[in-house]
Formats: C-alpha cells, structure tokens, sequence
C-alpha cells in the first residue's frame, strides 16, 4: 500500500468513526426531550402489580398541564413509587435513590428549589398497591454518599417514598412544578414514576372527604419507567410543553 492510500484509508476511518460517534449521539435524548417524553401520555414502559386498571394513573401520566394550587394553599410535596412491573418474576432487591430534588416555578418566572433530598432526607413505607389496606414498615439506609436504599415491594405492595419536609411557598404565587431524581434496582424487574402534590400547609394533617384528599390534592405523577441497574433519571412537570422549553428549570439547563 502506498503512503497516499494509506493516508486515504486512515481518512475514511476517521469519517466512519465521527460517523458513528453522530448517530449514537442522536439517539440520546437530552434531557429536555427525556422530561418531555415521560410526561407525555402513553408512554409508559409496563404496567403497575396489582393497581386496578380502572385507576386512571394504572397506565402512567396523569394531571393537568398548566395546574395551579388552590388560591389559599402555601405547601407542597414531590414523592416517588416503585411497583413490581405487572407479568414479569418478583425478586429480592433494593431501591436506590438519589437526586430527589422539588423545584417550583413562581408567577414571575422565577424557578426556587423546594425540596431536596440532601436535607430534608427520605420517608416511606410499603402501601397496599392499591392504597387500601395495611402499611408495612419499609426497610432504609442511607448510604455514604448521600443516596438511600429501600427493600424492594413485593406482590401486594409499593414502595412509596416522600420528601422528609414539605416545601412551603406563598399563597398564589406558584404556577409550576418540576421533579428530578435518579433511581435504580439491584435486580427485578420493577417499574417507578414520580408525582407532587399540593398541601394546605407544612402542618395539615392528611384528610379525605368523601373519597377526596381534602388537605392534598395531587398535582399529577409521570409515565412508568423500568428500572435498571443503573441509575436512571426520573421527571415530573406539571408544565406544559412550551412552558418547560420557554423557561427551563435549572436541573435541565
């Protein structure tokens, strides 16, 4: 081979090589796009054990786009769950979660950090899958690196996790909501989201009225993702598609 066809071949190399590098870049979703998409109906990655099909939130995202707090409520918290995904085998695990952060976007655009993880901590239990009937007390431990393991549901329960404290805001000055938080499996196949709901206040006691939570009407939650052994990064907006690309929470910026 000749030193022109040489260098003739090394070039083509290092075009196939650039090439490829774009394609795999393509097809990892930024962010933004990753937010959008799991919070976008009907695309959720398996389905709940044991929730009821009639629940509307049994196939993912639910909530309106663009809600608001009632007028007179001045708290709000971000919470997670992990279910065993509906038809596959239940296994001994752990949860692992880090990153849990709350963010809330106030009327004059401003985005505030509501909740985080690091101090405010993590708390939970095992709820019946479909929230009635016993709760069982959910093994913790918080790792050296701030992060925090939960035992892994089994049939017939969740784990279902919120923030320490709630997040405490003016009254009628919170027009969004934004949740971020990395999450994985030790093994199992299981399935998680994320969701908020708004609180009358730090204090108010959990209330239901004729079937309605009186004290803490949800904002919404997302789509099911799977979990990996990996971390995977979980999001919740009540924001629209255009709100969230006009004005970008810092998480996403």
């Amino acid at each position: 081979m000749t030193r022109i066809n040489r260098i003739g071949a090394s070039t083509a190399i290092c075009i196939a090589v650039i090439v490829v590098i774009a394609i795999v870049w393509a097809k990892v979703p930024s962010p933004l796009t990753d937010a959008i998409h799991q919070n976008t109906i009907g695309n959720s990655e398996g389905f709940p054990l044991g929730v009821p099909t009639s629940y509307d939130w049994y196939t993912g995202r639910v909530g309106a786009f663009g809600s608001t707090p009632p007028s007179n409520f001045t708290a709000m918290t971000g919470w997670g769950q992990v279910y065993p995904e509906t038809g596959q085998p239940i296994v001994p695990a752990t949860i692992q979660i880090s990153g849990f952060q709350t963010w809330l976007r106030l009327t004059n655009g401003t985005w505030v950090k509501a909740q985080d993880q690091v101090t405010n901590g993590l708390m939970g239990a095992h709820y019946s899958a479909d929230f009635h009937g016993d709760t069982v007390a959910m093994a913790k431990t918080v790792q050296p690196d701030g992060s925090v393991t939960f035992d892994a549901p089994t049939s017939g329960y969740n784990d279902h996790f919120y923030q320490g404290d709630r997040g405490v805001y003016t009254a009628g000055t919170v027009d969004g909501v934004f949740v971020i938080a990395n999450m994985k499996a030790s093994a199992g196949r299981f399935i998680g989201n994320f969701g908020a709901d708004w609180w009358l206040d730090k204090s108010a006691p959990y209330v239901v009225v004729n079937g309605v939570q009186a004290n803490s009407p949800g904002v919404g939650m997302s789509n099911w993702l799977k979990l990996t052994t990996s971390y995977r990064t979980f999001y919740f907006t009540s924001l629209t598609e255009p709100q969230l690309q006009a004005n970008l929470p810092p998480p996403l910026r």
